[in-house]
């Protein structure tokens, strides 16, 4: 059983492309970013779940649509 406060790794899209110095900022360390298409896609986001909720609204926040959040193996 998972509880709130164990850090697991994500991986997030959102559309469109993500200023660098914002993902710097808000990022944890060593989130792997990829610009394909219409897509940025975050990976390697390790988390726990008030840090990945605080990165979410953060995204939101500066008016990215968020695509795709997918807990999963590093």
């Amino acid at each position: 059983m998972f509880t709130i406060t164990q850090v697991h790794c994500y991986r997030l899209q959102v559309a469109g492309a993500l200023d660098e110095d914002d993902l710097s900022r808000y990022c944890p360390a060593g989130v792997k970013v990829d610009r394909t298409g219409a897509l940025t896609t975050l990976a390697q986001v390790h988390a726990d779940q008030a840090a990945l909720i605080g990165l979410l609204r953060h995204l939101h926040n500066v008016g990215c649509v968020i695509v795709l959040v997918q807990a999963g193996p590093e």
